[in-house]
């Protein structure tokens, strides 16, 4: 059996060794104008990253904070005979994370070098919620320096006894701590991307903020700032959505105070045994209008398709109700449906004009289907578990087609309906049958 316990107050605090966030520990990279800090002995977490002269956004209260990995996984209550769990985080389930679990033990660097302003480090995890136990992966993190970015790669490479696939959970990618001075969430929310239309506060300095609120980037950036806007940005090209808040005091606190601001990326994901799985996300200091400007440089330099392929990856696709073959080695997706399966898109903006999906598969059945998408109108979201738009009335427009096949590959063509932006959409199964999809594209 489990032994559950919860420390609160100073006792909570005191099990934090803060001499983990001295000079000795961090590998350092800089350019002309910036530093970043890698922390060694907290997994390869950020716990440094400034402009020159100016102090570090980065906060380090806990070892749940910094800018880390952490990855969400089922049995939602995950422990291990024997294993001390905490209360407080027990819900967390697998929660392997960068820097240690909040007992305060500590990540194990397994590999480290830094050369031509680049860091590269790997470590074995610790599972947040448990006293002392390492996680059954590894994380690598690749860091470039590059003006007043920096571009990461970063990997969770799984090697899990438990082989059950299970259903697709929600990821921080990444999860970014400021302190509390940077505290203000600013994003675009939008129907008209990269045209300069204003941007939106998320919350202001009395409003209720903690637990976080969801929204859609949809220019795939967000920033946490000061009072003057200037602070931390980051661009995430694979999600439109993100999270923030902060907590505790607003515009006040240092990295080692509790009060904090946070925002990260949000996707869901399948996460095999076996997977290893790979994202990109660009940090970026500076003012406001700058964050955006280089956040939107990138986006233009990596133009947005809405074209899927699953060779080697699902490409952020996910299900309900479906357990397929697998991660798609050989080029598809591959599973059985049966009637109110679905198979969901990624958080990217689907606009109002675009009519059909194109769908690369063999089908085995002849099974009608729904395309289903939720009206997104632009305004960001105040609900911290399902991000859906705050609207006063949820219009869904469902349209009607069918798959006809004998497991011969061909383009299916099912209609997407017209004259309503969305945040992504489903497609669901009206009865039984195989499906292999190699690929799929909204036009």
């Amino acid at each position: 059996m489990a032994q559950v316990t919860q420390p609160t107050g100073k006792e909570y605090v005191d099990l934090f060794d803060y001499s983990s966030l001295n000079d000795d520990n961090i590998l350092y990279a800089e350019n002309e104008y910036i530093k970043l800090g890698i922390n060694l002995a907290l997994g390869g977490a950020i716990t440094y990253l400034a402009e020159h002269g100016k102090p570090n956004l980065i906060n380090s209260f806990d070892w749940g904070r910094q800018v880390q990995l952490s990855f969400y996984g089922y049995p939602k209550y995950f422990c291990p005979d024997g294993v001390e769990i905490s209360k407080t985080w027990a819900h967390a389930g697998w929660n392997p994370i960068s820097c240690g679990d909040c007992f305060g033990n500590r990540s194990r660097i397994l590999e480290s070098r830094s050369e031509n302003g680049e860091i590269y480090v790997k470590c074995i995890p610790m599972q947040w919620a448990l006293n002392n136990w390492p996680g059954d992966c590894t994380f690598e993190c690749w860091y470039k320096l590059d003006g007043t970015r920096v571009h990461v790669i970063s990997r969770l490479n799984n090697a899990r006894e438990d082989k059950n696939q299970y259903p697709a959970c929600g990821q921080e990618l990444p999860a970014v701590y400021t302190n509390g001075v940077w505290w203000k969430a600013v994003s675009y929310v939008g129907l008209e991307p990269y045209t300069g239309a204003a941007v939106t506060e998320m919350y202001g300095m009395e409003d209720e903020c903690w637990p976080t609120r969801h929204f859609q980037a949809t220019e795939h950036w967000s920033a946490l700032v000061d009072n003057d806007n200037y602070g931390l940005g980051i661009w995430m090209p694979s999600t439109t959505n993100f999270a923030s808040g902060c907590y505790e005091k607003r515009a006040v606190g240092g990295p080692k105070d509790s009060p904090c601001g946070y925002i990260g990326p949000h996707q869901s994901e399948i996460l095999d045994h076996d997977i290893q799985y790979t994202f990109n996300y660009t940090l970026i200091v500076g003012q406001v209008e700058d964050i955006r400007a280089q956040a939107n440089a990138l986006s233009a330099a990596a133009p947005e398709e809405l074209h899927w392929k699953f060779d080697g990856t699902r490409d952020h696709f996910w299900y309900k109700d479906i357990t397929d073959a697998g991660v798609p080695r050989c080029g598809y997706l591959e599973f059985d449906f049966a009637a109110g399966s679905k198979l969901m898109a990624p958080p990217q903006l689907i606009p109002a004009e675009k009519t059909r999906i194109v769908l690369d598969a063999a089908i085995d059945g002849d099974v009608p289907v729904k395309v289903r998408r939720s009206k997104y109108t632009g305004v960001y979201c105040n609900n911290a578990n399902r991000g859906m738009p705050l609207e006063d009335e949820l219009i869904t427009l469902e349209a009607a087609g069918r798959l006809t096949g004998d497991g011969t590959r061909r383009q299916y063509v099912l209609p997407l309906g017209v004259n309503m932006a969305s945040i992504g959409f489903e497609v669901e199964f009206g009865g039984e049958g195989h499906a292999r999809i190699w690929g799929l594209r909204v036009e």
